[in-house]
């Protein structure tokens, strides 16, 4: 009996976990920050802190974490969904209620922002099915007439907070791979 109590304990302690796709964005310190590559590119993905309800994370060009020049900023929620991005020009894109890219199965939202100078609305869809060690993922826009549109879909490997450890994104220009290449957590 004890062993088949055990079994059953693992089994749930295994399933949680791999249920979980979140960012474990209240753990993660001010000042910590993740080197992420793509091909010969470097992306550093820096924690400021949190302000209100939102955590907020700055991505800047390279691996210098205190580098200035390309900042965006992203405002997230407390399961690393990014509701505000800045970009570095300081145009805005809004997601409500927030990206869907860590909610378990479909999720639906709404993107605004400015393209080519006119504002635009698109209504997203985003589908996460959760692996052992992270997602997968598709991500459409939804017409007007409930058609979609497949934009990007792939998969996900995460890291003990939930951020990339590898990905792979493919859309209709092809496949890039992310990969973490430093993390210092504080």
């Amino acid at each position: 009996m004890r062993l088949l109590v055990a079994i059953t304990l693992i089994f749930c302690a295994t399933f949680s976990t791999a249920q979980d796709i979140a960012i474990r964005m209240n753990e993660i310190g001010s000042g910590s920050y993740v080197v992420l590559r793509t091909g010969s590119n470097f992306a550093t993905h820096i924690f400021i802190g949190k302000s209100g309800k939102h955590y907020i994370v700055d991505v800047v060009p390279g691996r210098d974490p205190n580098a200035q020049d390309g900042r965006s900023r992203y405002y997230r929620d407390a399961n690393g969904q990014s509701v505000k991005w800045v970009l570095p020009n300081g145009n805005e894109v809004t997601y409500s209620p927030h990206n869907c890219q860590r909610t378990i199965g479909v999720c639906n939202y709404v993107e605004r922002g400015r393209a080519n100078g006119k504002p635009y609305r698109t209504n997203m869809t985003r589908t996460n099915t959760p692996t052992a060690n992270g997602l997968k993922f598709v991500k459409a826009a939804v017409f007007p007439d409930g058609s979609e549109h497949v934009i990007m879909s792939g998969s996900v490997v995460l890291d003990q907070y939930g951020k990339i450890k590898r990905a792979t994104r493919k859309n209709e220009k092809g496949s890039t791979t992310f990969k973490q290449i430093k993390a210092v957590y504080r």
